[in-house]
C-alpha cells in the first residue's frame, strides 16, 4: 500500500476547517436577517438585557422569564 501522501496531523486540521466552513456557509445567509416578533421588546427595549449585568441575571436567575 502507497504511503498516505497528507500527515495524520494535517489531516486533522483539514478536516476541522471543513467543518468550520461548512457550518459558516450554512449559516451564511442568516447574516441577513433582522429581529423578528418580539425581538424589540425581548432584547433591544429589555431593561435587564441593558443594565451592566443583564445578561448575567438573565441567563443565571429567576429574576426575568427565560426563554
Amino acid at each position: 500500500m502507497p504511503p498516505n501522501p497528507i500527515p495524520p496531523a494535517w489531516r486533522r486540521w483539514l478536516l476541522a476547517a471543513l467543518l468550520v466552513g461548512a457550518t459558516a456557509a450554512a449559516y451564511l445567509p442568516t447574516l441577513r436577517n433582522g429581529f423578528v416578533w418580539d425581538d424589540d421588546t425581548s432584547l433591544t427595549q429589555n431593561p435587564f438585557i441593558r443594565s451592566a449585568g443583564g445578561l448575567r441575571d438573565f441567563w443565571l436567575t429567576t429574576r426575568t422569564p427565560d426563554y
